[in-house]
């Protein structure tokens, strides 16, 4: 089985140097679209989580230069081995007006 005919239990968002999640949606007693979303204390008014969409993407408002770095995606599935995606942050400009350059390191 491979994990695009499996379904998604655990999604979890952290940054390289936190160990907590700085956003985690929880499927595993529900479907995805009804999952329960736990952004973190700092990320709760500017965290989003879509699900609906192909490929899903979490979007953070108002995006810092001091949030610039590494974070990591992990996405667990009911039955598939656990995947994670390592992805750059850079952040080019200043508060609310700042360009994003993602790049996908693995």
């Amino acid at each position: 089985m491979t994990s695009v005919d499996d379904e998604v239990t655990l999604i979890l968002w952290h940054r390289e140097d936190s160990g907590s999640p700085l956003y985690s949606v929880d499927a595993r007693d529900a479907a995805l679209h009804n999952a329960r979303h736990f952004p973190s204390i700092n990320m709760s008014s500017r965290a989003y989580f879509n699900a609906s969409g192909s490929p899903t993407v979490l979007r953070i408002d108002g995006v810092r230069k001091s949030e610039e770095g590494m974070y990591r995606c992990r996405v667990e599935y009911r039955r598939s081995r656990t995947e994670t995606t390592d992805i750059l942050l850079t952040v080019i400009g200043n508060g609310w007006h700042c360009f994003l350059n993602t790049k996908i390191i693995s």
